[in-house]
């Protein structure tokens, strides 16, 4: 995955006794309650902490979305060979968007039109293997639709999911138990007892995470296709693509929360320093905040160099003075 940078992350519920540690903050606090600490420690991860990741990683916060495509076009899918957007996409931008065919055997890099294009290639009732792609709102239209089936895969920059308390409010606990029925693209779950369900209703969104460390996320962006009750329910994902992982529980939070910190743990002491900041900021206590904001700018470029040791003006160009072509030459075998 993604995320999965050191192999380690950390809970939400231990970032937010860190932040309380350093702020000086008591448990009763009325003003800074959990959730508000998690609202502040989220806005961290958003706007200073995820930027920096994405550049220091060469891109880790990239992420791969594959949608199944029926030929029907059901599920996400209109008649007019439209789908949804990734939500969590940054800016509603992707990188790259590419067309798998249904055996697995070839795949397409559709190219990007401008909408004053689309008439040239949106004609009547043309369909095939698609070629092309615009972007209109929080939509993407394929060129030309498709008629058999495959994989759309769209690879994008993901917003980290906002932090929750891990409450049954908002994670549940489930269990894998198998495709559903004769159906190869719907995922039945269990839930594990009685008092870790997750309200869920058909039509909502839902990420599945590993609930062990690192807590990676497992499948994200998934429909919930039917609830029976507090018993179970399913998604649409086959259940191959966990196959292998064999997870004893799963832990089940609404599309774009979770109660973990996906990211590498050398950035706890930075996260922890920057909401500290903004919290005590917030209540007048301007000496130690600026104390919090060095320590936050300081852990945060010791990460950077410490995840992109060499600069571009470090970088040596590797040369293996003792290939062929070298030797060649300085014994008179290549032209001069």
């Amino acid at each position: 995955m993604a995320w999965d940078v050191t192999g380690q992350s950390w809970t939400a519920a231990e970032l937010v006794a860190d932040v309380r540690r350093v702020a000086s903050l008591p448990v009763t606090s009325t003003d800074f309650t959990d959730l508000v600490l998690l609202r502040e420690a989220t806005d961290v991860l958003w706007g200073f902490v995820g930027w920096a990741m994405q550049q220091a990683g060469d891109g880790r916060l990239v992420e791969l979305l594959a949608r199944p495509v029926s030929a029907l076009l059901s599920s996400d899918y209109r008649l007019a060979g439209e789908c949804e957007l990734p939500p969590l996409a940054i800016a509603d931008t992707v990188e790259s968007v590419s067309w798998l065919s249904s055996d697995g055997r070839a795949e397409t890099n559709l190219r990007r039109i401008d909408h004053a294009q689309q008439s040239l290639y949106d004609a009547p009732g043309r369909e095939g293997s698609p070629e092309a792609y615009a972007l209109l709102g929080s939509r993407l239209r394929l060129f030309p639709k498709p008629n058999s089936g495959g994989t759309l895969r769209l690879l994008y920059q993901r917003r980290h999911p906002m932090l929750v308390p891990d409450t049954v409010a908002y994670a549940g606990t489930a269990i894998l138990t198998g495709p559903r029925g004769v159906s190869t693209t719907e995922t039945i779950f269990s839930w594990n007892s009685s008092d870790t369900v997750l309200a869920l209703t058909a039509g909502d969104r839902v990420d599945l995470l590993n609930s062990a460390v690192p807590y990676a996320p497992l499948v994200t962006n998934t429909d919930v296709t039917f609830v029976t009750g507090t018993t179970s329910f399913s998604v649409t994902y086959p259940s191959t693509w966990l196959a292998g992982r064999n997870p004893v529980s799963i832990r089940v939070v609404r599309s774009g929360t979770s109660p973990y910190v996906h990211f590498p743990l050398e950035l706890r002491a930075c996260v922890t320093e920057k909401t500290a900041a903004n919290v005590m900021r917030r209540v007048g206590d301007l000496q130690n905040a600026q104390a919090s904001e060095q320590a936050a700018m300081g852990e945060l470029a010791r990460f950077v160099q410490m995840a992109s040791p060499r600069s571009k003006r470090d970088h040596v160009r590797a040369v293996n003075p003792n290939s062929l072509l070298r030797r060649a030459g300085r014994r008179g075998w290549l032209p001069r």
